[in-house]
């Protein structure tokens, strides 16, 4: 609880300072942000595949990672399933992005 208030605070501060940029390993912050969440009544957060680790702001980084498992489980679109993350590189850097295998289609 403690290093997410850390966070938050050093994110409020996001543009009236300097980034810290540092390598920081992206797998170990997505297993962070997932224990955070705490149990999820029949939803499962998976990480596939390798995330890499990359010289960013490790705040920066816990919050895009948070919003976007968040994300995933908030739209799941039925009590149960599983969110993938995954990650791809680009010619830009890397893409983290997360799956809902097997989502029933609406409409």
């Amino acid at each position: 609880m403690s290093r997410l208030i850390d966070g938050v605070l050093s994110y409020s501060r996001v543009g009236r300072t300097r980034s810290a940029l540092q390598h920081v390993d992206s797998r170990a912050v997505a297993d962070e942000v997932i224990d955070s969440l705490g149990p999820l009544r029949g939803v499962s957060v998976r990480i596939e595949g390798t995330l890499p680790v990359l010289r960013y702001d490790r705040t920066q980084l816990t919050q895009v990672l948070q919003n976007l498992i968040h994300n995933g489980v908030r739209h799941i679109g039925r009590p149960e399933g599983e969110v993938v993350v995954s990650c791809r590189e680009t010619a830009d850097g890397f893409e983290l992005f997360h799956m809902i295998p097997n989502r029933a289609r609406l409409g």
